[in-house]
């Protein structure tokens, strides 16, 4: 058996080493690679070579229904601009506030040890992995019903209306583990040669991390806060969900597409990836030309902010708002479950529990 055995892994070993072989040829890697193109052309580029097509091929319609409407005018071409001027107000502020809590905890993931620490980092990750509609419900749950936050002020409406802040409330879950990551990994590999230099020449905490770290984890921060701004700016499935009245322009495309206006949902689908694609263009070229950090230093200012008490005081805040605006809101549902299991939390009604309208309700069928 053991001979037997030893046949069949030389045989397999020859015909493994005859398969790369022949994939190292130069002919077959050449034509690996124009298949790999080509595929890249189908999927990637094809949709929106297409998509540009067809509102060359319908101008004449989308300049009628856009801007010279019979009836409507230009109604259209300004519901566009509004719808883009909202995603972009909602991108711009998630993004924001993304950086100014993503950075702190990226630094405290990579930088300290503590007990928890691979549950915290698995907890980044969370809202990525939940679906964007359930996403979006839990957060309308937690923020804009009384099952949710307004339950602990004994209020009987939700803590935020649907609308544009609640719009950025969900944005702000699923967009915060994007620059986190892109960073976070950086921070881990940098040299901390040059971070003892600086500590050598007397430079406080605070100085080494804006004027040593920060430079080099640059081009990963603008990476994240690119990808950040942009997976906000085409969300659809949780904003429809907790927009309300408010349109984006991802729920106007959606609303334009059930209305059959092909041609003009194209023609916005055209700007939002012009919108992606510049800026995409512009980190590419521009991240090494950014200035970052200011030069000046403030060593009896920036001491302060390196002092126990203040970084503490940081990265507590840090991980509070990330628990209170990302985490709890992202899994909410999963309470809210429990909290309606067998039956109403408020009325003890057995028959608005989850088990009974899920598993023991009539069939309410005609």
């Amino acid at each position: 058996m053991d001979l037997e055995q030893r046949d069949v892994e030389v045989k397999l070993r020859r015909t493994l080493l005859k398969a790369e072989n022949w994939l190292s040829k130069k002919n077959v890697l050449s034509v690996g690679k124009i298949i790999t193109v080509l595929i890249f052309v189908l999927i990637v580029l094809g949709p929106i070579l297409y998509l540009l097509l067809q509102i060359l091929v319908n101008w004449k319609e989308i300049n009628t229904t856009v801007f010279n409407d019979p009836i409507l005018g230009n109604e259209a071409f300004l519901m566009m601009m509004r719808s883009i001027g909202l995603s972009l107000q909602v991108a711009a502020v998630v993004t924001v506030f993304d950086i100014l809590v993503g950075v702190p905890i990226a630094w405290i993931l990579a930088r300290y040890e503590f007990r928890g620490k691979n549950i915290l980092d698995t907890l980044v990750d969370m809202p990525m992995a939940v679906p964007t509609s359930a996403l979006g419900f839990s957060i309308y749950l937690f923020w804009g019903t009384n099952n949710g936050l307004s339950r602990l002020f004994n209020s009987q409406v939700g803590f935020v209306s649907q609308g544009t802040l609640l719009i950025m409330l969900a944005h702000v879950a699923f967009t915060f583990p994007y620059v986190t990551r892109s960073i976070k990994g950086i921070i881990t590999d940098l040299d901390l040669n040059l971070e003892k230099a600086g500590k050598t020449l007397g430079a406080s905490p605070f100085t080494i991390a804006r004027m040593i770290s920060l430079p080099m984890v640059k081009e990963g921060l603008l990476a994240g806060t690119v990808l950040a701004f942009t997976r906000s700016l085409g969300e659809t499935g949780a904003t429809l969900i907790v927009s309300g009245v408010y349109q984006t322009a991802p729920v106007v495309i959606v609303s334009w597409m059930k209305g059959l206006k092909i041609p003009t949902t194209a023609f916005l689908a055209l700007i939002l990836i012009l919108i992606s694609l510049t800026l995409l263009t512009l980190v590419r070229l521009f991240a090494r030309k950014v200035g970052l950090p200011w030069s000046k230093v403030f060593p009896k200012f920036e001491r302060k902010l390196s002092s126990k008490k203040v970084t503490r005081t940081r990265n507590g805040m840090s991980l509070f708002l990330f628990f209170i605006f990302v985490f709890i809101p992202a899994l909410f549902v999963i309470i809210y479950l429990f909290q309606w299991w067998g039956k109403s939390p408020f009325s003890g009604d057995r028959t608005a529990g989850m088990i009974y309208q899920v598993f023991q309700a009539p069939d309410q069928k005609i």
